[in-house]
Order: structure tokens, then sequence, then C-alpha cells
């Protein structure tokens, strides 16, 4: 038996190799064929064309998760120029979004209370939000922000209705494998749903946000929507897409429970911050000039480190005595490998509290003490 387009596989047998993550992949590039054949087995066997009411359907993981997305719109007052600049235009402007519900409680007066994650950079600047649901036709309800956090991209709503909700359920993406089929669920304009298949290409590659990147069109609006696995559990919250809209990242459903606890408790997170800009640098990769340049040793001590480039003043590390030059070993007695997980490692360290800080200066290990401040707030284009 033999696949058009060079891919050998006994197509019967596809849905089961669906069921298992490992083979989800092979699924995905056959779905991505718009024809496909297959000789019968034995010699001389006359080709068939592929059955296609026999591929997988996802008309029930959607309908199953469809309620649980909502539509979001900003709005905010802008303030333009006049084309001969003798006076100002007021406009009103806005966004557009979307968002999952996470929960959805009774209140005392028989109304309930519902919180819908969602992307910070959706309703950033927003001077008023409003929320489409599924089930009232798309009835606009008005959002009030309860808590962003400007480091991880995230943002969580609450808004007021007469029914309860139907939130997600949210799975463990420390069970999620490379390779395996999930769905994205977006709502880019009212009513107007977005439904994609792929599968996850990558785990871990952002330390931070633990992201999940997926195959799969990802549309513009899709932010804040659903990464959801086969059995219908929130994964992931979707964040951007790369070139085309053919790779999409999601941050991952567990940083989202880490997260969510100082997200309800109102304003902006605060994240630690150290004043120290960091870059990676590879041992093969550095030059004796470079090494002068910048004051590190050379060669690197290690195939890579994680070398401080600029200090800014008036922070937590220029007051420590961090130095431009310095290789960072270890943050807080975890060892450093990368500038991502020192940056990790400083959000979620407690603000003002003092901790050591290893670095090697020059042939010179040094500890010195460091007490993380509060993060500058980040303004997301």
């Amino acid at each position: 038996m033999v696949v058009r387009f060079g891919i050998a596989i006994h197509f019967p047998e596809v849905y089961e190799m669906w069921k298992s993550s490992c083979a989800h992949f092979v699924l995905i590039a056959i779905l991505a064929i718009g024809f496909v054949g297959y000789d019968a087995v034995g010699a001389g066997a006359e080709y068939k064309p592929l059955d296609i009411q026999n591929l997988p359907d996802f008309t029930g993981p959607f309908e199953g998760v469809v309620d649980k997305i909502v539509w979001i719109k900003t709005y905010r007052r802008e303030r333009i120029d006049s084309e001969d600049g003798d006076y100002i235009v007021p406009k009103i402007t806005g966004g557009l979004g979307s968002g999952v519900i996470i929960s959805s409680e009774k209140l005392a007066d028989e109304r309930f209370e519902s919180k819908i994650i969602t992307n910070q950079h959706v309703i950033d600047g927003a001077e008023k939000i409003n929320v489409f649901l599924y089930f009232s036709q798309w009835k606009a309800f008005k959002a009030e922000l309860i808590g962003f956090d400007d480091l991880r991209d995230l943002a969580l709503l609450r808004i007021i209705t007469p029914r309860k909700l139907s939130p997600a359920a949210f799975g463990d993406t420390d069970r999620l494998k490379i390779g395996e089929v999930v769905y994205m669920v977006g709502n880019p304009a009212k009513s107007a749903w977005s439904l994609s298949v792929g599968f996850v290409g990558n785990l871990g590659r952002d330390v931070l946000l633990e992201t999940i990147q997926f195959n799969g069109a990802t549309n513009s609006g899709n932010s804040g929507g659903g990464l959801f696995n086969t059995k219908r559990e929130l994964i992931g919250v979707i964040t951007t897409a790369a070139v085309n809209g053919t790779i999409g990242f999601a941050t991952s459903v567990n940083v989202i429970r880490k997260i969510l606890p100082a997200l309800e408790k109102g304003g902006r997170v605060l994240n630690g911050y150290l004043g120290a800009r960091v870059e990676e640098m590879e041992r093969d990769g550095l030059s004796e000039d470079m090494a002068k340049e910048w004051g590190v040793p050379y060669p690197l001590p290690k195939e890579s480190a994680v070398v401080v480039m600029g200090v800014t003043k008036g922070t937590s590390a220029e007051r420590a005595g961090v130095a431009v030059g310095d290789i960072i070993l270890e943050f807080n007695g975890r060892e450093i490998l990368h500038p991502r997980y020192l940056e990790k490692l400083v959000a979620e360290s407690e603000i003002g509290k003092e901790v050591p800080i290893r670095v090697l200066r020059g042939s010179t290990e040094i500890v010195l003490q460091i007490t993380p401040m509060e993060r500058p707030v980040l303004t997301i284009e």
C-alpha cells in the first residue's frame, strides 16, 4: 500500500492512531493534504480514492467548548489633529479579541459572577470593555477589569450575567506531548467563530510562559482564545501568531493556574525586577576582541553563559554592585543557564527581600546581595 505524496500508511488505521498522541502528527499531515489516494495491498491492485467520510470529525469537540469562548470589544478615546492642524478631533477607537470563561458563581441576588481570562494586550488602554456571549444572541455585557499581568500578557475580567455560564475545564500541560492534536477556538468578530486543528510543535520554548507552540492557522482577533486538547480541556490561552498565521503560540494553562490568585487580588500583578540587561553568550561564538570590549573572560569558562550587558541606573542591580561583563552563575541558589530562566526566577521572587546572586567577574567568583524591586510597567503594542 502506498499513499500519494510519499506518505505510507494503511488509512483504516488512522483513526486508531489518532487516539495516540505520538501519532497525532500523522493525522494532521493527512488532513492537510487536499486529495489523497492509496493503492490496496497486493500486486496489481486497483487505485481507489480515499473515503473522506471516514475522516475524524471535530464538530463534537468544537460544540463542546464553543460556549466557553467570548468576543471582547474595547473602546477608548483618541484625539487626532484635523487636516489643517487648527483643532483636535475626538474619536472613539477600539480593539477586538477573544476570551475564555474560567468560572461562574452564583451571587446573593440570584445573578452570576463570571470570570474571563484573556490577553493583557487585548484590553490595554481600554476605557470600556464589552463582552459578547454565545447564549445571549451576542448581547453585550459590560466587563470590569479585575487584574492584569503585563509581563505574562494576561488579564482577568468580571461580568455579571442572569444565568450561570459554562466555564472551561483546565487540563495539565505537564502531560502534553509534542505531536498531540490540539484545536484553537477564538471569536475574532461577533458570531464569527474561528476553529483550527493542529498539533503541538514545541513545548517550553519560553520558560517564563511555558509556551506551547502549535501548528495551525491563527487568525487576527484570536488573541485570548482557547487552545484545547481532544478531551475538551483548556491547555493554553492563545497569545500570538507567527509568519502567515501558520504557527501560533499559547501561554500554558499551568502558568495561568499559578498566577490566577495574584490576578484575583486585583490591579497589576507585581513582578520582581533587577535592572540588569543580560544576554546569552556561547564560547564558540566569542572572539578575543569581543571579550575585551565587553569585559568578559576569554575563553568563557563554560559552553554558554548569561552575561550582564547593561545596568540601569537607580535599580537593584546597580545598588548591589552588579557590573557589565559579570557572568551570572546563580540567583538565590538556582543555577542560571538561560536569560529567560533568570527573568522567571526574578519575576517570581519576593519584592523587597534580599537574596544572594553569584557572579563571575574576570576569574573571581563574587557573591552579592540583591533586593528585587517592582518591575516597571510594560506597554504592549
